[in-house]
């Protein structure tokens, strides 16, 4: 009997065999891991309950095939779950999912919500280890199945939309928003706390987590990104999947296009890590995964070590230049770098690709199968587990500094900054590092590829008014620390300057940069915003003050 609602591995033998493939009811063909020892992984939620037969067909050179089937039970043995249906908000599909409202759960008080998105293969589950945690605390959990997936009738074994991304391809679809608009359907529905949401997923899912969290990052309290592929470049170049899966969420093969290889950098969660400033991580992972490989040996990317505690990635995927991205930070850099942001844990288990218990909650140092992790703080000699993570972290709606990175106009806002990239979908990303300072009335800006940078006053706690000047230093972002690619040195930066407020007071504003006054015809003044611009190209630091007469 095989449980649906776990990752179950189906291993076998061969002998000369150059390809080994392993079917579900003569359904697509999934290709193993391995020859001679050979593995499927199946997601929660991947194999129907009922009878099954599994079918393995391994290849020799010569093209003899040979076969061998066996006929199992899949059985459904966590607690029940209830289902939900909501509606998209992009064309009005009705979608599904998985709800488990906590044991303890009071509708009178604002609660967490936690949201599981599955990986590829499966569908909409909840871990069973997670009901205990949602139960004590009195949280919902959701888990949205996605859509049936028209890539599945073109040779891909998985039938549901893994993409976590908004992709025009019909075959794809708004894979990012179908998840949103489950939060959003969840805060409709029960008592939900706007500051406790938390998004957590496995394999596919925790690369979804990932991509959703960081172009998200004022959505959540906290991310848990399970076993994920933090770079779809490296999936492309070593795993077996068809193409039909691999190139189907993109659009194509890396090098493609510019906006096909934009996709495979935006689903790939280490070339936005930048945008984790003020969202806490918590990644957790297996050290015998060749799945989201994070073995020491047999690949040059560490899927979980090098994005949290290495920073020896260096070098080409499979030594081809077309994927040499150079060296892009780990959150371990990143944490150094600013010391004030960057708030991340990790558990690092003996375990294959697939879910382990023990992440879910503390552990003692030396538990069997535990590796390595983040120290409890509150509790010496344990592991900090996942939930333990996200009861002690709520959304920061207000940071002092804000980090965003963007590789296209369809993202563009954090918290009370906005930007649009002066070079959307060219897989070139545009950046900003701002803070604001309060006593002083004033902004630390460093732009990299942006044509307008809009700031929210109200919500960076500034004003605008007589006797209350507005300055903003601005300069070009040159953070080593960053992703190489950030730095636009060399590149013309002239961007607009926008302020939104209330202005409706405001008969008009005086402008200064670096000293010179700004032409009114640069000044656009409405009711609720002023937009200054496009500014004299900034090669080094430069000052705008903005004042009312």
């Amino acid at each position: 009997m095989l449980d649906a609602s776990v990752t179950q591995t189906i291993a076998g033998t061969a002998k000369n065999a150059v390809l080994i493939t392993l079917q579900v009811d003569g359904g697509p063909s999934l290709t193993a891991n391995g020859t001679d020892s050979w593995s499927v992984v199946f997601e929660p939620g991947s194999i129907a309950q009922g009878s099954r037969t599994l079918t393995a067909r391994a290849a020799d050179s010569r093209g003899n095939v040979a076969t061998a089937s066996i006929t199992v039970t899949v059985q459904l043995t966590s607690p029940p779950m209830g289902t939900f249906t909501y509606i998209s908000s992009v064309d009005g599909t009705s979608l599904t999912g998985i709800v488990h409202v906590g044991a303890n759960y009071n509708p009178a008080q604002p609660t967490g919500l936690v949201m599981f998105l599955h990986g590829g293969g499966g569908n909409g589950t909840l871990i069973s280890n997670m009901l205990p945690e949602l139960d004590s605390r009195g949280w919902i959990g959701i888990a949205p199945n996605g859509r049936l997936w028209n890539l599945y009738n073109q040779g891909c074994p998985w039938q549901w939309s893994a993409a976590y991304v908004d992709n025009p391809d019909p075959d794809v679809g708004p894979g990012e928003t179908d998840m949103l608009d489950a939060i959003a359907w969840a805060r409709a529905t029960y008592n939900i706390d706007p500051t406790r949401i938390y998004l957590t997923g496995f394999s596919m899912g925790g690369r979804g987590t990932y991509q959703i969290g960081l172009r998200n990052p004022d959505v959540f309290a906290a991310i848990a990104p399970m076993a994920p592929a933090a770079d779809m470049y490296e999936i492309f170049v070593r795993r077996p999947e068809p193409s039909a899966c691999k190139e189907g969420m993109t659009g194509g093969r890396p090098g493609d296009s510019a906006m096909v290889d934009t996709y495979y950098t935006i689903t790939s969660g280490r070339f936005l890590i930048e945008n984790a400033h003020n969202l806490p991580v918590y990644h957790a992972h297996g050290t015998t995964d060749t799945v989201a490989y994070n073995v020491s040996t047999g690949t040059t990317y560490l899927h979980g070590y090098h994005v949290t505690v290495r920073n020896t990635w260096n070098g080409a995927h499979g030594g081809d230049p077309r994927f040499d991205f150079g060296h892009t930070p780990t959150l371990s850099e990143l944490r150094a770098a600013f010391p004030a942001g960057y708030d991340w844990a990790y558990f690092f288990t003996d375990v294959a690709h697939q879910v382990d218990g023990k992440w879910f909650t503390n552990q003692q140092v030396g538990t069997a199968g535990t590796v390595e992790g983040t120290a409890d703080p509150l509790n010496p000699g344990q592991y900090l587990g996942m939930f333990q993570f996200f009861e002690r972290r709520t959304l920061l709606t207000n940071p002092q500094t804000v980090v965003y990175k963007s590789y296209t106009n369809t993202h563009r806002r954090a918290y009370w900054t906005e930007i649009d990239s002066a070079r959307p979908w060219e897989d070139i990303p545009a950046g900003i590092v701002a803070s604001r300072t309060a006593a002083t009335n004033c902004l630390e800006v460093e732009l990299a590829r942006i044509q307008r940078a809009t700031f929210d006053l109200g919500r960076a706690r500034l004003v605008l008014a007589s006797g209350m000047p507005l300055t903003v230093n601005l300069h070009p972002l040159n953070r080593p620390a960053f992703d190489p690619a950030l730095n636009a040195a060399g590149e013309a930066l002239t961007p607009r300057i926008a302020l939104r407020g209330n202005f409706a007071s405001l008969s008009a504003v005086n402008v200064t940069f670096n000293g010179t006054p700004v032409s009114s015809s640069l000044i656009t003044q409405t009711a609720t915003e002023i937009t200054i611009g496009p500014l004299p190209q900034i090669n080094g630091p430069s000052t705008l003050v903005v004042t009312v007469p």
